[in-house]
């Protein structure tokens, strides 16, 4: 009895083993496809390989697969700002591209932020008055400013603020920056600053 187990246990064990050895070589085969397809431009680098049920889950911008097993090849650096993913069948056919989703998704959170951003600038806009004292700006402000003396003996602080979500959306012009003009420790003047992505 205990011998038949054993022999039971090794059957399954090299039945697993074969399967293992077939999945591995489908994915290795899988990135290879992918990998000749995307030489021909200056690829992203290689993010990962995912075993899928339904990869327009995991690409978006393909035409609609449905349930369908096989490979997501993916190309993106680690920001996740750009990329491209590849739907490859098990058996080894090129089926669909697109962007990855996990770039869609940073990109949907980078909108959000620069829309929290503007919120929050407007904030410090409506504190930052014409007349205030400069060490009261300043602390509003909270970073250093680049600061140059004016030939009238005034001078103008730069206050740039660059959020981190530029990295993964484009803006056509955002309003990021204040140039505070100064004299005798007044602000008398308040000029903006602009980022523009695109």
């Amino acid at each position: 009895m205990i011998e038949s187990a054993r022999k039971t246990l090794k059957k399954a064990l090299m039945l697993l083993g074969v399967v293992l050895v077939i999945v591995s070589f489908s994915a290795f085969h899988a990135y290879r496809i992918s990998d000749e397809y995307i030489r021909d431009s200056v690829p992203p680098p290689f993010y990962g390989i995912t075993f899928v049920l339904h990869p327009n889950r995991y690409i978006d911008g393909a035409r609609e697969l449905g349930f369908k097993p096989g490979w997501v090849v993916t190309y993106a650096p680690r920001s996740k700002d750009y990329g491209t993913a590849f739907f490859v069948s098990l058996l080894g056919s090129m089926l669909a591209s697109g962007t990855p989703a996990i770039v869609t998704k940073e990109r949907q959170q980078a909108r959000g932020d620069i829309e929290k951003f503007r919120q929050a600038f407007a904030r410090v806009d409506a504190a930052i008055q014409i007349g205030m004292t400069f060490s009261n700006a300043a602390a509003i402000l909270r970073i250093p400013p680049a600061i140059l003396t004016n030939d009238d003996g005034t001078i103008d602080a730069y206050y740039t603020f660059m959020p981190r979500a530029l990295e993964h959306t484009k803006v056509d012009w955002l309003t990021n920056g204040f140039t505070l003009r100064v004299s005798n420790a007044i602000v008398i003047r308040k000029l903006y600053g602009y980022t523009s992505s695109r």
